[in-house]
């Protein structure tokens, strides 16, 4: 086996297609050059001891359907390090298990130097304390998981930085925190698929960059008047479950 075979490389990809025994391996631990690790395929022993050893700034996991075969992604890499973290389940099937849940979303929390987490479809209903403390972060999706109550959301107005935000599919959230209208560099805010929200934000047109918003809900929902003092060129969509929509512009799902 030739042990150079990671000298320069800089990103390694597990295409989705692709099924392997073990990963990461040792050589990637020991490459001074690997930056970004994409593991899209499915791996049948993840190496969670190598992987929280590795030195990434991009790292992506991609949850499949469990079986007595494959292993989900609970680690990530070395914290402090990471700028752009992505675990996502694409099918319906795939579940993790909510302790080790907690245990990602605590890792998580001491990457203090994210950019970029999508973290969508992984069953999250609670955040750990101090959650979002992430300074330099811009985008943020927790996209499709379970977020009921919006108390586990108050604290996302320390996210100084954040330009987008996408809450869509937390199908049971009836409300936002009002501390999201802090949130003063948000840009694009995407709620489509919350079905029982009942109302924005009372003060949602203090927020002075926002100028893309996208809801989806099942009844009758609030749009408070001050929604008007956003920007003139400002693209706001609305629909219900039933088809209708009213929109001044168009926002994509």
């Amino acid at each position: 086996k030739n042990k150079d075979y990671m000298k320069g490389v800089k990103t390694v990809t597990l295409h989705s297609n692709s099924i392997v025994s073990e990963f990461p391996t040792q050589e990637m631990v020991n490459s001074p050059t690997l930056r970004a690790v994409h593991i899209l395929g499915r791996v049948r022993k993840l190496r969670g001891d190598l992987l929280k050893k590795l030195k990434l700034e991009a790292l992506t996991g991609i949850v499949h359907p469990r079986t007595d075969k494959i292993e989900h992604i609970y680690d990530i890499s070395d914290p402090l390090v990471l700028k752009q973290l992505r675990i996502e389940a694409r099918v319906a099937t795939a579940y993790l298990v909510e302790d080790n849940v907690a245990r990602l979303l605590k890792d998580v929390s001491r990457a203090k130097n994210l950019e970029i987490l999508s973290l969508e479809s992984l069953h999250i209903s609670k955040f750990p304390d101090a959650f979002f403390q992430f300074p330099k972060l811009e985008y943020l999706s927790l996209r499709e998981n379970r977020i009921r109550d919006p108390n586990e959301l108050k604290d996302i107005d320390q996210l100084k930085k954040l330009e987008e935000l996408d809450l869509s599919y937390n199908k049971y959230l009836k409300r936002l925190p009002d501390s999201i209208t802090k949130l003063k560099k948000l840009e694009k805010l995407k709620l489509f698929g919350v079905w029982d929200l009942e109302s924005l934000p009372n003060n949602i047109g203090n927020m002075n960059e926002l100028f893309d918003i996208g809801v989806g809900h099942k009844r009758k929902i609030n749009i408070p008047e001050s929604i008007l003092k956003l920007r003139n060129y400002a693209r706001v969509e609305y629909f219900n479950r039933n088809g209708d929509a009213n929109l001044n512009g168009k926002m994509t799902p």
